[in-house]
């Protein structure tokens, strides 16, 4: 005689859904809302030294970018504005990427921890 096969474990909830779902929209444009933030304050360096910079940006970053930027110079940071379109990708379900034309030129790929609505990451790519 065979023996039976288990029957499947029943779904308990949300929290068997593959890492591959992607976030609620709530949440990608809460990611949005803070990378356009974070990188105006990012952009804005005019007559700001490197701690006044860093201080500006330390409520929009993970403890992790903070230790990336605390020797950074602000005056390596591209000049201009946020420019269009901005786009919104997720990353599985914990990060969304969103990346930001700046009107000098080049772009501004923000990454976002979408658990803590945080910075964890920031790529400038020059034109």
């Amino acid at each position: 005689n065979p023996t039976p096969s288990p029957a499947p474990a029943a779904d308990d909830g949300p929290g068997d859904a593959p890492a591959t779902a992607s976030p609620a929209p709530a949440r990608l444009a809460a990611a949005k809302d803070l990378a356009e933030r974070f990188t105006a304050t990012w952009l804005n360096t005019l007559n700001k030294g490197a701690a006044e910079w860093r201080a500006a940006l330390a409520g929009y970053i993970t403890p992790e970018l903070a230790n990336q930027l605390a020797t950074a110079d602000p005056t390596t940071v591209p000049t201009g504005l946020i420019g269009a379109p901005i786009t919104v990708t997720p990353d599985g379900d914990s990060l969304a990427h969103v990346t930001i034309p700046i009107t000098t030129g080049g772009t501004v790929t923000v990454t976002v921890v979408l658990d803590v609505q945080l910075v964890s990451d920031v790529d400038w790519v020059k034109p």
